[in-house]
């Protein structure tokens, strides 16, 4: 409806800059040519009186046009002509009633239409300036009337270019505050995509990171493995040794001894005694030292698993509050845009506001317009019952009169 509406605009104003300048033309041209213009051999006049109606009547625009031979004009056709007063050119348009041809050239004698005798001048073909062509234009005349005084100037062309003028300013500033907003919502819509783009590449970023955690992760799980696994290995070896060790103390003591004397047998037996304890203590010792070993190893894998878990947990914390980070700024990135959009909402609640107002003042005044016509249709009324009256009154005193006479 808007769009109409300024479409309608636009037409009037257009229609009405035309009106006005071919009008403004006409009144230009009227001041040459001894006040009558001449469109290519056309000539508009205005009525200056009621003595040709009910052909044409006061204030209406007629058109006249100059044939090729005035001196062979008919009766009844409607002609413009000057005539003299003083040194000044007076110009009327009348009918012709009669030609009067004297030698070569004709002579016409003219009337009004609603005259009841003739012009009392004699008008040769030299004084006529053109002939009427049928062409009248009501209220026309009284407008170019109007526009060669300096106050239809003003009324009719200047008020209405500066209404027009004001109008479209108006028109301008709103259009620019409509450009504004679009402009303002477009770079708010711009910065939101930007702040989404820049959260997914830090969160791709993010999972990058993780990504490269968890692949150091599973190097220093394999190195624990590998760990663990020479540790299994060395444990082997020892028990390796040991057992042959224990095997190699069997054959010895399944060999048969030499016959020795008393006394080296009794050494020996010592020295074996000794040696049998010191294999025990160094068997012992072997057996806790593979336990140990097994204890060290379990322990360096709970402290590899606490490490994991601890690693894991900073990340998911770390992810998790950036995560929390990045849908606060997407929430307070939409509130904007929401605030926005509000803010334009109530721009266009104002504008229909607005619109609603000016319409209640059209209202308001084709209302004072339709009383106005109430008031002049009341008047006229009014002046139609006092012109009855009058004529009743004239018929009563004329009826005494008569009664007086005939008594």
């Amino acid at each position: 409806m808007k769009k109409v509406l300024r479409v309608l605009g636009d037409i009037f104003i257009v229609f009405f800059l035309v009106l006005s300048l071919s009008v403004m033309t006409l009144v230009l041209l009227s001041q040459k040519d001894d006040g009558i213009p001449n469109i290519f051999g056309y000539s508009p006049l205005t009525v200056q009186s009621d003595s040709m109606e009910p052909a044409m009547k006061k204030g209406d625009m007629i058109i006249i046009f100059k044939p090729e031979d005035l001196n062979d004009l008919k009766v009844g056709e409607v002609v413009t002509y000057y005539f003299l007063i003083g040194n000044q050119k007076a110009y009327n348009t009348h009918r012709i009633i009669e030609v009067e041809p004297h030698n070569e050239y004709n002579y016409y004698i003219t009337r009004g239409d609603n005259s009841p005798a003739p012009d009392p001048d004699i008008i040769s073909f030299s004084n006529v300036v053109g002939v009427w062509n049928g062409v009248r234009v009501p209220y026309l005349g009284t407008l170019m009337d109007l526009m060669k005084t300096q106050k239809g100037i003003f009324f009719v062309l200047i008020l209405p270019l500066a209404l027009m003028f004001v109008f479209q300013l108006i028109k301008f500033i709103g259009l620019l505050g409509e450009s504004k907003k679009e402009e303002a919502l477009e770079e708010a819509t711009a910065d939101l995509e930007a702040e989404k783009q820049k959260a997914i590449e830090e969160y791709i970023a993010q999972q990058k990171a993780k990504e490269e955690a968890e692949k150091a992760a599973a190097l220093a799980a394999e190195e624990l493995e590998r760990e663990k696994q020479k540790a299994v290995e060395e444990y082997i070896a020892q028990q390796k040794a040991k057992e042959e060790a224990e095997e190699e103390a069997k054959k010895n003591l399944n060999e048969p001894p030499a016959a020795p004397a008393e006394e080296e047998i009794a050494e020996k037996a010592v020295a074996d005694g000794v040696a049998t304890e010191a294999d025990e203590v160094e068997t012992e010792t072997d057996e806790e030292e593979p336990e140990a070993d097994e204890v060290e190893t379990e322990t360096d894998d709970e402290k590899a698993e606490a490490d994991d878990e601890e690693i894991e947990t900073e990340e998911e914390v770390e992810a998790k509050e950036e995560i929390e980070a990045e849908e606060e700024a997407t929430e307070a990135d939409d509130e904007e845009v929401e605030s926005d959009e509000e803010e334009a909402e109530e721009a266009e609640a104002d504008d229909e506001e607005i619109e609603t107002e000016e319409e209640e003042t059209e209202s308001d005044d084709e209302k004072a317009e339709a009383d106005d016509e109430e008031v002049e249709i009341e008047e006229e009324e009014a002046e139609s019952d006092d012109e009855e009256a009058e004529v009743n009154e004239d018929e009563e005193t004329e009826s005494d009169e008569e009664e007086a006479q005939e008594d």
